[in-house]
């Protein structure tokens, strides 16, 4: 089990960089909305901005938790 956790972690990783869907059911999808926003705003930059941001924090706490089972399995220490 140990040994599984890293490659599915970064399995997970990947699918969450790669898809633009929120795991949460009936949210639209984020970059459609950010381009709906930059449309109406004409503020692109700064609308797409807040979406990377939202993305790279997800990822940050994802890998975090990943971290933290990891080191939780790890009986070598």
């Amino acid at each position: 089990m140990k040994r599984s956790i890293p490659p599915l972690g970064n399995q997970f990783i990947i699918t969450l960089k790669d898809s633009s869907l929120v795991y949460i059911i009936s949210v639209p999808e984020l970059f459609a909305l950010a381009n709906r926003g930059a449309v109406q705003s004409y503020q692109s930059l700064e609308t797409f901005l807040v979406v990377g941001v939202y993305y790279l924090v997800l990822v940050m706490i994802i890998t975090y938790l990943l971290k933290l089972y990891e080191n939780k399995l790890n009986v070598d220490k």
